[in-house]
């Protein structure tokens, strides 16, 4: 009776493979689904931005209710039911054709290992050694990580193409669902998960005359990229989206990380408009920073100032002044965003209320916000990677050890990025981010 269910249970995970792979042929493979065609037309883009992270959504749950099941059945089957475990093996076949799917095309997109091959092997691999549970498993988690991003995702095309076009754009909230020259801006970071891929794929391959087969699978699963690519993304609009209820418009999530740099905020107006606002210098988020007035061409005093290394915020009124806009590393436009038609234009990388100027203290105090919970979520992404690789070498963790220390940095992880920061303890100490310490709070011309 088993000998039969055995090859049956082959054939029918062989034929799901092929069942999806003429899917994939049918609809467009991964790799194009991430890095999409520049289309002419924003709005085109957005729409089909929208409809395949609708797909995207739908393939992702199936493939979690699948890996969920699957986890049902094999921990079912250790408890004195061996037919299940054997029941279980098309499913487990097709997650393991899935992952090396997903590694082929990312070797043919990029000519590079990723982390996408630590999946791929770390599946097979446990796949080999009979260890049907640690791969349902870790199928569930991954398909976890890829339902967040994919929320995030859908959540952000729906944003888009409600009104707010392109104020809260997929541009830096969605790495993995971004257009091309998003994931270029990107690459920092994904390089790094790479690298770090490759560097865990070597270690495994040594370890294993040490370790055995068993443990050193586990030392895949040491990869901060799994719990980041989801917190960083998820942070990131969680913050977008507060700005939005707070009345201020932010093109995307690279702006948090530009406002950060701010070490001038040059005001397009006279010298009376700064010293109206004489109580901007001392707020927290302000104060180390320096204030002007422009009293003299936009362009050239952004000039001067990035002269001597400084990153300058230009904070204007209106649009007119092409040149200053151009040179600015942030151009914040002080307008109703909700009368503005240069909104659309995509110039301006904020748009504030007129009538309220303490939306400049919101706005850098979000950005700081971001910054320390963008630093918590690397923290909590890389700590189970270090307590995993201390515990796989010193402690014995196997895989399931591995993945359980990883589903609870993953819970901490999307509290922090979802949790709502205190805005009034933002923009102390280093929150201006620049490498040369904070401006003096006096007026200077340059």
């Amino acid at each position: 009776m088993i000998a039969t269910l055995i090859p049956l249970s082959v054939i029918g995970g062989l034929a799901i493979g092929a069942n999806y792979w003429r899917q994939q042929r049918q609809t467009a493979p991964l790799i194009a689904q991430l890095m999409p065609p520049v289309r002419t037309s924003v709005e085109a883009t957005l729409v089909h931005k929208e409809q395949q992270a609708s797909l995207d959504l739908f393939s992702t749950n199936q493939h979690l209710a699948l890996s969920g099941g699957l986890v049902g059945i094999t921990t079912l089957g250790r408890f004195g039911l061996p037919l299940l475990r054997i029941i279980s093996l098309p499913g487990l076949l097709y997650l393991d054709l899935y992952f090396v799917g997903q590694a082929v095309l990312r070797w043919r997109a990029t000519g590079r290992v990723g982390i996408e091959t630590n999946d791929a092997v770390l599946v097979t691999g446990l796949l080999a050694t009979r260890q049907l549970g640690a791969e349902a498993l870790f199928a569930t988690l991954f398909f976890t990580s890829h339902k967040l991003q994919e929320i995030v995702a859908a959540g952000v095309a729906q944003e888009t193409t409600s009104g707010d076009l392109p104020y809260l754009t997929e541009a830096g909230a969605m790495p993995l669902a971004a257009t091309a020259a998003t994931l270029e801006q990107m690459s920092g970071w994904q390089q790094q998960i790479d690298r770090a891929a490759l560097l865990l794929l070597a270690l495994s391959a040594v370890s294993t005359p040490i370790l055995g087969i068993h443990r050193s699978l586990s030392v895949l699963l040491a990869n901060f990229g799994y719990d980041y690519r989801v917190f960083a993304p998820l942070s990131a609009l969680n913050h977008l989206r507060l700005a939005k209820t707070q009345g201020i418009w932010i093109k995307d999530g690279h702006v948090f990380e530009q406002l950060g740099k701010v070490n001038v905020i040059l005001i397009d107006g006279q010298q009376e408009r700064v010293d109206e606002r004489q109580h901007w210098r001392q707020l927290p988020a302000i104060k180390c920073r320096q204030v002007h007035a422009c009293n003299s061409p936009a362009a050239t005093q952004i000039m001067q100032w990035q002269a001597q290394g400084q990153q300058v915020a230009y904070v204007c009124t209106s649009l007119t002044d092409l040149d200053a806009i151009a040179q600015a590393d942030l151009v914040i436009h002080c307008a109703d965003p909700a009368t503005s038609q240069e909104q659309r234009s995509g110039r301006p990388h904020v748009i504030l209320h007129p009538d309220q100027p303490e939306q400049l203290q919101q706005l850098f105090a979000l950005a700081a916000a971001n910054e320390a919970t963008q630093r918590r979520a690397l923290l909590l992404a890389v700590v189970p990677s270090v307590a995993n690789l201390w515990g796989i070498y010193l402690w014995h963790f196997d895989v399931i050890a591995a993945l359980l220390v990883d589903y609870g940095g993953m819970g901490l992880g999307i509290f922090n990025a979802m949790m709502r920061p205190r805005l009034h303890q933002c923009g102390h100490g280093s929150v201006g981010g620049q490498p040369g310490g904070g401006g003096s709070a006096e007026t200077r011309k340059p």
